[in-house]
Protein backbone atom coordinates (compact mmCIF):
# COMPACT_ATOMS: atom_id res chain seq x y z
CA UNK A 1 0.00 0.00 0.00
CA UNK A 2 1.60 3.69 -1.27
CA UNK A 3 2.55 5.88 1.88
CA UNK A 4 0.01 8.34 1.59
CA UNK A 5 -3.17 6.06 1.15
CA UNK A 6 -1.84 4.69 4.78
CA UNK A 7 -1.88 7.88 6.05
CA UNK A 8 -5.01 8.92 4.85
CA UNK A 9 -6.21 5.47 6.79
CA UNK A 10 -4.57 6.09 9.41
CA UNK A 11 -6.31 9.78 9.83
CA UNK A 12 -9.60 8.19 8.75
CA UNK A 13 -9.35 5.78 11.91
CA UNK A 14 -9.58 8.55 14.06
CA UNK A 15 -12.64 10.23 12.15
CA UNK A 16 -14.65 6.93 12.32
CA UNK A 17 -14.75 6.68 16.05
CA UNK A 18 -18.36 7.66 17.06
CA UNK A 19 -18.22 10.68 18.76
CA UNK A 20 -21.88 10.12 20.57
CA UNK A 21 -23.26 9.87 24.30
CA UNK A 22 -21.27 12.92 25.61
CA UNK A 23 -24.54 14.33 27.70
CA UNK A 24 -25.42 12.07 30.44
CA UNK A 25 -28.57 12.56 32.24
CA UNK A 26 -28.17 14.23 35.83
CA UNK A 27 -28.45 11.95 38.93
CA UNK A 28 -31.51 10.97 40.27
CA UNK A 29 -32.32 11.91 43.39
CA UNK A 30 -30.80 10.65 46.28
CA UNK A 31 -27.46 9.86 44.26
CA UNK A 32 -24.10 10.89 44.67
CA UNK A 33 -22.92 13.95 41.94
CA UNK A 34 -19.26 12.95 42.98
CA UNK A 35 -17.46 11.05 40.21
CA UNK A 36 -15.41 8.23 40.70
CA UNK A 37 -11.91 8.10 38.53
CA UNK A 38 -12.69 5.96 35.03
CA UNK A 39 -8.98 4.56 35.41
CA UNK A 40 -7.12 3.73 38.45
CA UNK A 41 -3.87 5.39 39.17
CA UNK A 42 -1.80 2.53 37.40
CA UNK A 43 -3.80 2.05 34.63
CA UNK A 44 -3.08 6.02 34.10
CA UNK A 45 0.84 5.21 34.88
CA UNK A 46 0.46 2.41 32.13
CA UNK A 47 -1.43 3.93 29.46
CA UNK A 48 0.81 7.20 29.98
CA UNK A 49 4.29 5.64 30.26
CA UNK A 50 3.43 3.60 26.62
CA UNK A 51 2.50 7.02 25.07
CA UNK A 52 5.67 7.82 26.46
CA UNK A 53 7.74 5.06 25.62
CA UNK A 54 6.23 5.05 21.90
CA UNK A 55 6.74 8.71 21.35
CA UNK A 56 10.65 7.95 22.38
CA UNK A 57 10.69 5.59 20.11
CA UNK A 58 9.47 7.59 16.99
CA UNK A 59 12.14 10.25 18.18
CA UNK A 60 14.72 7.56 17.96
CA UNK A 61 13.84 5.96 14.85
CA UNK A 62 13.48 2.43 16.78
CA UNK A 63 10.98 1.09 14.25
CA UNK A 64 11.02 -1.83 15.83
CA UNK A 65 10.29 -0.64 19.55
CA UNK A 66 7.39 1.75 18.34
CA UNK A 67 5.65 -1.08 16.01
CA UNK A 68 5.92 -3.39 18.89
CA UNK A 69 3.80 -0.57 21.31
CA UNK A 70 0.69 -0.90 18.48
CA UNK A 71 -2.14 -3.22 19.07
CA UNK A 72 -2.27 -6.32 16.96
CA UNK A 73 -4.83 -5.36 14.27
CA UNK A 74 -2.82 -1.91 14.00
CA UNK A 75 0.13 -4.15 13.07
CA UNK A 76 -1.53 -5.75 10.75
CA UNK A 77 -2.62 -2.72 8.94
CA UNK A 78 1.23 -1.72 8.50
CA UNK A 79 2.68 -5.17 7.86
CA UNK A 80 6.19 -4.14 9.08
CA UNK A 81 8.11 -1.89 11.54
CA UNK A 82 9.44 -0.64 8.42
CA UNK A 83 6.47 0.54 7.20
CA UNK A 84 5.34 2.08 10.53
CA UNK A 85 8.32 3.93 10.45
CA UNK A 86 8.53 5.46 6.78
CA UNK A 87 4.96 6.65 7.24
CA UNK A 88 5.23 8.17 10.60
CA UNK A 89 8.82 10.21 9.10
CA UNK A 90 6.93 11.13 5.99
CA UNK A 91 3.20 11.83 7.11
CA UNK A 92 3.23 12.86 10.50
CA UNK A 93 7.18 14.26 11.73
CA UNK A 94 5.26 16.09 14.84
CA UNK A 95 5.40 12.39 16.54
CA UNK A 96 9.00 11.52 15.72
CA UNK A 97 9.93 15.39 16.64
CA UNK A 98 7.98 16.01 19.97
CA UNK A 99 9.66 18.20 22.45
CA UNK A 100 7.38 17.87 25.29
CA UNK A 101 3.92 15.94 25.52
CA UNK A 102 1.75 16.91 28.02
CA UNK A 103 -1.44 15.01 29.07
CA UNK A 104 -4.61 16.41 29.45
CA UNK A 105 -7.04 13.78 29.82
CA UNK A 106 -7.54 10.31 30.20
CA UNK A 107 -11.00 9.41 28.98
CA UNK A 108 -13.29 6.55 27.99
CA UNK A 109 -15.84 7.36 25.12
CA UNK A 110 -18.27 4.92 23.52
CA UNK A 111 -16.36 1.92 24.82
CA UNK A 112 -12.37 3.29 23.44
CA UNK A 113 -9.87 4.85 25.99
CA UNK A 114 -8.66 7.61 25.09
CA UNK A 115 -5.84 9.87 26.09
CA UNK A 116 -6.39 13.72 25.20
CA UNK A 117 -2.90 15.16 24.95
CA UNK A 118 -0.95 17.99 23.36
CA UNK A 119 2.05 17.57 21.65
CA UNK A 120 5.23 20.47 21.22
CA UNK A 121 7.06 20.11 18.25
CA UNK A 122 10.38 22.00 17.78
CA UNK A 123 9.31 24.82 16.08
CA UNK A 124 7.01 25.63 19.79
CA UNK A 125 3.97 24.98 18.38
CA UNK A 126 1.06 23.07 20.04
CA UNK A 127 -0.56 19.94 18.10
CA UNK A 128 -3.59 18.20 19.87
CA UNK A 129 -3.71 14.80 19.51
CA UNK A 130 -6.03 11.80 20.60
CA UNK A 131 -4.27 8.62 21.82
CA UNK A 132 -6.99 5.21 21.50
CA UNK A 133 -5.17 2.57 23.38
CA UNK A 134 -6.14 -1.16 23.72
CA UNK A 135 -5.91 -3.20 27.07
CA UNK A 136 -4.49 -6.66 26.49
CA UNK A 137 -5.54 -10.08 27.15
CA UNK A 138 -2.81 -9.64 29.33
CA UNK A 139 -3.57 -6.44 30.88
CA UNK A 140 -1.18 -4.83 29.44
CA UNK A 141 -1.56 -1.80 27.00
CA UNK A 142 -1.00 -0.93 23.55
CA UNK A 143 -1.87 1.88 20.79
CA UNK A 144 -4.51 1.71 18.46
CA UNK A 145 -4.21 5.02 16.63
CA UNK A 146 -3.35 8.53 16.85
CA UNK A 147 -5.14 11.36 15.70
CA UNK A 148 -3.57 14.60 15.34
CA UNK A 149 -4.69 18.28 15.18
CA UNK A 150 -3.33 21.62 14.65
CA UNK A 151 -3.96 24.03 17.43
CA UNK A 152 -4.26 27.62 17.32
CA UNK A 153 -3.17 28.60 20.58
CA UNK A 154 -0.27 28.57 22.67
CA UNK A 155 0.93 25.46 24.83
CA UNK A 156 -1.01 24.29 27.92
Amino acid sequence: MKPRIMALLVGLIILFVPFTGFGAAPPETGESNTLEPLFSAQEQEAIRGLITDHLSALQTKDATAAFAQLSPPTQLLFKTAGNFMRLMIEEFPILVATKKIIFVELIELDGYVVEVVQLIGPDGMPVNGLVIVDQMDDDTWRINSIGIMMARHKPI
